[in-house]
């Protein structure tokens, strides 16, 4: 009987097992039981991927947990040494390190219990380093990056889709009678046939043309027109950032190649996360506002966040098999 109480103590689903192990993270009975369910089945490895990677898909945590967690994380005690580290055979103290890590890992586990629903409202959608294409009803192809969701919603005098979230390069087919509108968080953009990249990543929507001319409308300010090589950024706050990039490198992810310069070390390992089975998390802002310059091969994510790290004297640290925390301490 004593047996069957404590298998009803115990986590049952893959999303249980995730809260028990960031409420107690240094509970070596709990591990251990984990480790047993999580070997037990084929089914139950697939599950807790799936809560991994879900949670991870929901960006940063609503302002109004911030006082909740803080509080939370001040309260966590220092305890054993429960890190790998790559590069320091293993030896770090847990102290803030910890605090702060378990801390990040809760905010994102409270989104993706608030937001688990919203992921399913698309007609698109791509997993953990899936590229997609869809060819679409009037000839046009949209290449969806990996974690991406794509509405498609098109009459006969309008071709709209919205890009609820992720990248995407659109190949459109020219229509001079039907525009080809695409909804990217506070702006839209339109075209009559070109190719671009779209993305909302990083927090901001970003286009960069390949081809043709690209007419971009952020909701709260004037038209702005992009021409092939122009990109833009529009931030959350209707802030403008121009530039310029060879046609040739746009939407270089779908040759599996992530090129950056001078981006901050959080944007690019945020990119490199939507390639990872894991969860991706940098600790600091002296290590996440480093700028980076560089060409990285997707298809290895791990030698790229190696790379990326050596390149700012940063550590890695395997919180567990399935989180990996980057940074200088």
């Amino acid at each position: 009987m004593g047996g069957n109480l404590q298998e009803m103590l115990e986590p049952q689903k893959a999303s249980e097992w995730l809260i028990s192990l960031l409420e107690k993270p240094n509970d070596a009975n709990l591990k251990a039981a984990f480790s047993h369910w999580f070997e037990e089945s084929a089914e139950h490895q697939k599950d807790w991927e799936k809560v991994l990677n879900a949670y991870k898909l929901m960006g940063s945590v609503p302002p109004q947990y911030e006082e909740e967690w803080r509080q939370k994380s001040e309260d966590l005690h220092s305890t054993d040494q429960l890190f790998v580290a790559s590069n320091d055979n293993g030896k770090l103290k847990r102290k803030r390190f910890w605090t702060a890590s378990m801390s990040i890992a809760a905010c994102f586990l409270i989104v993706f219990l608030v937001n688990w629903h919203s992921y399913f409202r698309a007609d698109y959608v791509t997993g953990i380093g899936e590229v997609k294409e869809v060819a679409l009803s009037d000839g046009s192809v949209v290449r969806l990056a990996p974690e991406s969701r794509l509405n498609v919603s098109f009459t006969t005098t309008q071709r709209a889709v919205e890009l609820i979230d992720g990248q995407a390069f659109f190949d459109v087919a020219h229509d001079t009678k039907s525009p080809f509108t695409v909804r990217a968080e506070n702006s839209v953009v339109k075209v009559i046939g070109t190719a671009f990249d779209v993305s909302t990543r990083h927090p901001s929507v970003e286009v960069q043309v390949q081809e043709g001319i690209v007419s971009v409308k952020p909701d709260e300010t004037e038209e702005i027109i992009l021409r092939v090589g122009d990109t833009i950024r529009v931030k959350p706050d209707y802030s403008l950032i121009h530039g310029k990039i060879e046609p040739k490198y746009v939407s270089s992810w779908k040759e599996n190649r992530l090129i950056v310069n001078d981006r901050p070390v959080s944007e690019v390992i945020e990119t490199l996360s939507h390639y990872h089975s894991g969860t991706l998390l940098v600790l600091g802002d002296d290590i996440g506002e480093q700028p980076v310059t560089g060409v990285y091969q997707l298809t290895n994510p791990d030698a790229a966040l190696s790379a990326i790290a050596q390149s700012v004297g940063a550590k890695i640290y395997h919180v567990t098999p399935w989180i990996t925390v980057i940074s200088s301490v």
